[in-house]
Protein backbone atom coordinates (compact mmCIF):
# COMPACT_ATOMS: atom_id res chain seq x y z
CA UNK A 1 0.00 0.00 0.00
CA UNK A 2 1.42 3.36 -1.03
CA UNK A 3 1.30 6.21 1.45
CA UNK A 4 0.05 9.48 0.03
CA UNK A 5 2.31 12.44 0.59
CA UNK A 6 1.35 16.05 0.28
CA UNK A 7 2.88 18.33 -2.31
CA UNK A 8 5.36 20.86 -0.89
CA UNK A 9 4.07 24.41 -0.73
CA UNK A 10 6.44 27.14 -1.92
CA UNK A 11 7.75 29.46 0.76
CA UNK A 12 7.31 33.19 0.31
CA UNK A 13 5.04 33.13 -2.73
CA UNK A 14 1.64 32.00 -3.89
CA UNK A 15 1.18 29.21 -6.35
CA UNK A 16 0.69 30.26 -9.95
CA UNK A 17 -2.46 29.39 -11.87
CA UNK A 18 -0.57 26.70 -13.80
CA UNK A 19 0.77 25.18 -10.56
CA UNK A 20 -2.72 25.11 -9.06
CA UNK A 21 -4.08 23.40 -12.16
CA UNK A 22 -1.44 20.69 -11.63
CA UNK A 23 -2.29 20.45 -7.92
CA UNK A 24 -5.90 19.81 -8.87
CA UNK A 25 -4.64 16.47 -10.23
CA UNK A 26 -2.62 15.57 -7.10
CA UNK A 27 -3.03 12.22 -5.39
CA UNK A 28 -3.47 13.70 -1.93
CA UNK A 29 -7.09 14.95 -1.52
CA UNK A 30 -6.18 17.96 0.64
CA UNK A 31 -3.88 19.22 -2.12
CA UNK A 32 -6.75 18.96 -4.61
CA UNK A 33 -9.02 20.73 -2.11
CA UNK A 34 -6.48 23.52 -1.62
CA UNK A 35 -6.09 23.95 -5.40
CA UNK A 36 -9.85 23.98 -5.96
CA UNK A 37 -10.33 26.66 -3.29
CA UNK A 38 -7.48 28.82 -4.55
CA UNK A 39 -8.53 28.67 -8.19
CA UNK A 40 -11.67 30.61 -7.26
CA UNK A 41 -9.50 33.60 -6.37
CA UNK A 42 -7.69 33.88 -9.70
CA UNK A 43 -10.52 35.44 -11.72
CA UNK A 44 -9.24 33.61 -14.76
CA UNK A 45 -11.51 31.76 -17.21
CA UNK A 46 -8.82 29.07 -17.63
CA UNK A 47 -9.72 27.80 -14.16
CA UNK A 48 -13.31 26.98 -15.09
CA UNK A 49 -12.94 23.75 -17.07
CA UNK A 50 -10.59 22.08 -14.54
CA UNK A 51 -12.97 23.08 -11.74
CA UNK A 52 -15.90 21.57 -13.63
CA UNK A 53 -13.88 18.36 -13.94
CA UNK A 54 -13.18 18.51 -10.19
CA UNK A 55 -16.94 18.40 -9.56
CA UNK A 56 -16.59 14.66 -10.28
CA UNK A 57 -13.83 14.10 -7.70
CA UNK A 58 -14.33 11.05 -5.50
CA UNK A 59 -13.80 13.15 -2.35
CA UNK A 60 -16.79 15.26 -1.23
CA UNK A 61 -14.78 18.16 0.18
CA UNK A 62 -12.93 18.52 -3.14
CA UNK A 63 -16.27 18.58 -5.03
CA UNK A 64 -17.57 21.15 -2.57
CA UNK A 65 -14.48 23.36 -2.95
CA UNK A 66 -14.73 23.20 -6.74
CA UNK A 67 -18.39 24.25 -6.64
CA UNK A 68 -17.61 27.12 -4.22
CA UNK A 69 -14.87 28.38 -6.53
CA UNK A 70 -17.13 28.20 -9.55
CA UNK A 71 -19.60 30.31 -7.60
CA UNK A 72 -16.92 32.88 -6.79
CA UNK A 73 -15.84 32.96 -10.45
CA UNK A 74 -19.49 33.44 -11.41
CA UNK A 75 -19.42 36.85 -9.73
CA UNK A 76 -16.69 38.09 -12.11
CA UNK A 77 -18.26 39.63 -15.24
CA UNK A 78 -15.47 38.52 -17.59
CA UNK A 79 -15.53 34.95 -16.24
CA UNK A 80 -19.28 34.47 -15.69
CA UNK A 81 -20.15 33.46 -19.28
CA UNK A 82 -17.51 30.72 -19.18
CA UNK A 83 -18.38 29.67 -15.62
CA UNK A 84 -22.01 29.18 -16.63
CA UNK A 85 -20.85 26.06 -18.47
CA UNK A 86 -21.00 24.44 -15.01
CA UNK A 87 -24.74 24.98 -14.48
CA UNK A 88 -25.91 21.60 -15.76
CA UNK A 89 -23.31 19.73 -13.69
CA UNK A 90 -24.09 21.82 -10.57
CA UNK A 91 -27.82 21.07 -10.94
CA UNK A 92 -26.95 17.36 -10.99
CA UNK A 93 -24.99 17.87 -7.76
CA UNK A 94 -28.22 18.85 -5.99
CA UNK A 95 -28.79 15.08 -5.76
CA UNK A 96 -25.40 14.40 -4.11
CA UNK A 97 -25.45 12.41 -0.87
CA UNK A 98 -23.15 14.89 0.91
CA UNK A 99 -24.82 17.94 2.49
CA UNK A 100 -21.76 20.17 2.07
CA UNK A 101 -21.60 19.35 -1.64
CA UNK A 102 -25.30 20.17 -2.06
CA UNK A 103 -24.89 23.45 -0.19
CA UNK A 104 -21.91 24.43 -2.33
CA UNK A 105 -23.82 23.58 -5.52
CA UNK A 106 -26.79 25.71 -4.39
CA UNK A 107 -24.44 28.61 -3.58
CA UNK A 108 -22.66 28.34 -6.95
CA UNK A 109 -25.94 28.19 -8.87
CA UNK A 110 -27.07 31.39 -7.19
CA UNK A 111 -23.81 33.17 -7.98
CA UNK A 112 -23.79 32.08 -11.62
CA UNK A 113 -27.00 34.05 -12.09
CA UNK A 114 -28.96 31.67 -14.30
CA UNK A 115 -32.50 32.28 -13.05
CA UNK A 116 -33.86 29.36 -15.09
CA UNK A 117 -32.56 26.99 -12.40
CA UNK A 118 -34.37 28.76 -9.54
CA UNK A 119 -37.30 26.28 -9.52
CA UNK A 120 -34.78 23.52 -8.76
CA UNK A 121 -33.86 25.36 -5.55
CA UNK A 122 -37.43 25.71 -4.27
CA UNK A 123 -37.61 22.20 -2.78
CA UNK A 124 -34.86 23.16 -0.34
CA UNK A 125 -37.27 25.70 1.22
CA UNK A 126 -40.02 23.17 1.87
CA UNK A 127 -38.91 21.64 5.14
CA UNK A 128 -38.11 24.31 7.73
CA UNK A 129 -37.32 21.73 10.42
CA UNK A 130 -35.31 19.42 8.21
CA UNK A 131 -31.70 18.53 8.97
CA UNK A 132 -30.80 20.59 5.90
CA UNK A 133 -31.20 23.99 7.57
CA UNK A 134 -27.85 25.15 6.20
CA UNK A 135 -28.87 24.20 2.67
CA UNK A 136 -32.21 25.96 3.12
CA UNK A 137 -30.42 29.13 4.22
CA UNK A 138 -28.05 28.98 1.24
CA UNK A 139 -31.04 28.41 -1.06
CA UNK A 140 -32.74 31.51 0.36
CA UNK A 141 -29.66 33.58 -0.44
CA UNK A 142 -29.33 32.02 -3.91
CA UNK A 143 -32.96 32.77 -4.75
CA UNK A 144 -32.49 36.33 -3.54
CA UNK A 145 -29.42 36.68 -5.74
CA UNK A 146 -31.32 35.25 -8.71
CA UNK A 147 -34.25 37.63 -8.05
CA UNK A 148 -36.68 34.84 -8.89
CA UNK A 149 -40.09 36.43 -8.32
CA UNK A 150 -42.09 33.15 -8.24
CA UNK A 151 -40.03 32.23 -5.16
CA UNK A 152 -41.37 35.17 -3.15
CA UNK A 153 -44.44 33.34 -1.74
CA UNK A 154 -42.18 30.46 -0.70
CA UNK A 155 -39.78 32.87 0.99
CA UNK A 156 -42.61 34.82 2.69
CA UNK A 157 -43.90 31.56 4.10
CA UNK A 158 -40.60 31.20 5.98
CA UNK A 159 -40.98 34.57 7.75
Amino acid sequence: MTELTRLPRPIGRSLTLDELLEWLKALYPWDRHFAAMELGTYNDPRAVEPLIEALDDSVPYVRSAAADSLGRLGRIPKVRPVARQAVKRLVAMLEDEDEEVIGSAVYALGELGDSSIAPKLLPFLEHPNSPHVKIRNVAILALRTLRHEPAIPHLQHLL
